[in-house]
């Protein structure tokens, strides 16, 4: 009966020596944590995505990552997204990823309204 309980058991045992942890910091320029960043961690090869949102502290954590080349995509309103490609995860690491984040550009539109003024077109 033990051993059946141990075979069991053995696929989650295993299953949490090999997955990684990815985690991190996101930062404006100034240093200045951003909490609400929106994060997403997509495996490269299989485009599995997760997704996290940096807490007060502008730390976010990925848990239970498998072996992999990822990329992690930071966007939060008001700051350029930022994306970190061919992230390399290997089975059970501690893979930490520090993020800075500028501030977005002003866009600038024209807003064209009102119909076409006539032309006189005879003297």
């Amino acid at each position: 009966m033990c051993a059946v309980v141990a075979l069991l058991c053995a696929p989650a045992d295993v299953a949490a020596q090999t997955a990684a942890t990815v985690s991190g910091s996101v930062a404006d320029a100034s240093g200045g944590a951003l909490p609400g960043v929106q994060l997403t961690l997509r495996n490269q090869g299989t485009s599995l995505t997760r997704s996290a949102t940096s807490g007060a502290d502008g730390r976010f954590v990925f848990p239970g990552v498998l072996a992999g080349l990822y990329e992690l995509r930071a966007e939060l309103t008001g700051f350029r997204p930022i994306a970190r490609r061919d992230l390399s995860v290997t089975v059970a690491q501690a893979l930490s990823v520090s993020l800075v984040m500028e501030v977005g550009g002003v866009e600038q539109g024209v807003t064209v309204s009102g119909g076409a003024s006539a032309v006189n077109t005879e003297t």
